[in-house]
């Protein structure tokens, strides 16, 4: 999956995430229970606001975000926001700004794996190989409790 990364464009990520940095800051957000399994099932993610424009010397596009640390929460499934307890948009601030907020990058990473996921059908076929209990032995022994072998390399993104 490091290899994947590098050719992407994030030859840094193995170093930004190894051991210990896998709990660096930019790499931690609190979540409520159902949210968080939706993010860690790749049923949500955060989608940066950006603006488009064209420079009038410059064919290419520039993206630029809209609000720095501004995202949109997107669902897999319209229901599972049914009742509305997620906002649109999500803003990440802090009063300490020596203290670094979840990085874009990671967040990118995230809904880009979870977007080709929805959108491959894989998202279905992970659902019901999970549902069928055809991973357990694979979890057992590997040694982890709660997660598929393929959720799992997603998580460690």
């Amino acid at each position: 999956i490091w290899t994947i990364m590098e050719r992407f464009g994030y030859p840094t990520l193995l170093n930004e995430l190894n051991d210990a940095n896998i709990h660096r800051l930019e790499n931690i957000m609190t979540l409520g229970p159902s949210f968080h399994n939706w993010f860690d099932m790749l049923s949500t993610w955060l989608e940066e606001q950006v603006s488009l424009s064209i420079l009038p010397t410059d064919i290419a596009k520039l993206v630029q975000p809209t609000k720095p640390h501004t995202y949109k929460i997107k669902f897999r499934s319209p229901l599972q926001n049914l009742d509305n307890r997620c906002p649109e948009l999500i803003s990440f601030e802090s009063k300490h700004k020596h203290l670094p907020l979840p990085s874009p990058t990671y967040l990118r990473i995230h809904a880009a794996c979870a977007r080709v996921c929805h959108l491959s059908g894989a998202a279905e076929y992970i659902d019901k190989y999970e549902r069928d209990g055809e991973y357990q032995s694979v979890i057992k022994g590997w040694g982890i409790c709660g997660c598929t072998p393929l959720r799992f390399t997603v998580f460690i993104i």
